[in-house]
């Protein structure tokens, strides 16, 4: 996937992301969402070659303010949108045009 296509890509679902409360960082690939003061969804996408395959997760910011960074404790989970099927499913850019 060349690079315009990733950015064509990015931005158009800045428009779709946006409008529901997430943002972006215009050099990244993620959006973070405030959920209250405490939690923060995010959503990633994942460019291969072909295939963009959406990751999706939330961070625990409390349970993070408490921890020591020095312990390693994960404070958030994650999924690839591409799990939550039977059958894997495949998103390629080709198929968005």
């Amino acid at each position: 996937m060349s690079k315009e296509e990733k950015t064509k890509y990015l931005e158009d679902l800045d428009v779709v992301l946006n409008a529901r409360g997430f943002r972006r960082r215009r050099t990244q690939q993620q959006w973070n969402c405030r959920v209250g003061s405490r939690d923060e969804l995010w959503i990633h996408i994942n460019f291969g070659k072909s295939v963009v395959n959406p990751s999706f997760g939330v961070n625990y910011l409390e349970l993070a303010s408490v921890l020591p960074e020095e312990s390693g404790a994960v404070t958030g989970t994650m999924v690839m949108l591409s799990y939550l099927f039977d059958r894997p499913r495949s998103y390629c850019s080709a198929a968005m045009r």
